[in-house]
């Protein structure tokens, strides 16, 4: 599943532009794609918590997370288990902890969601990868 892109173009075949019919067409489903992948920004800490924290969020890299009760993580993040901690501050999810390659992840996200998936924005707009967790434990 792809999140769309606001800043998409929509360019019509050959050097002149689309059949205005078809253009309209063309916006229309990707209108009704861009709201069938669509996520809501969830910024209430017990709406966060109940979704994501204590359930294991599985990446399609075969890496998982999970977002431990007590602010630590676990989980296993390219062959080791990450390092560090999380929390929220202000409906976003914040982190601070090592992954597998040695590297640093840090700094504050927005929280998307949909029925089944959870992304994280940075503040410069960069997507996560789609995480996917449990519907119902």
């Amino acid at each position: 599943m792809q999140d769309c892109d606001a800043d998409a173009e929509i360019i019509g075949p050959g050097s002149g532009p689309a059949p205005h019919h078809a253009l309209l067409a063309l916006s229309a489903a990707l209108i009704a794609a861009c709201a069938a992948n669509a996520r809501e920004q969830i910024t209430d800490p017990t709406q966060i918590e109940a979704l994501l924290v204590g359930k294991k969020l599985d990446f399609n890299d075969g890496s998982h997370l999970v977002l431990n009760p007590d602010g630590t993580v676990g989980g296993l993040m390219l062959g080791k288990p990450p390092v560090g901690t999380w929390s929220l501050v202000d409906g976003q999810f914040c982190r601070d902890f090592v992954i597998g390659d040695g590297r640093t992840l840090d700094g504050c996200h927005d929280i998307l969601v949909d029925a089944t998936s959870v992304r994280f924005r940075s503040d410069t707009g960069r997507l996560s990868p789609i995480a996917t967790f449990p519907v119902s434990q």
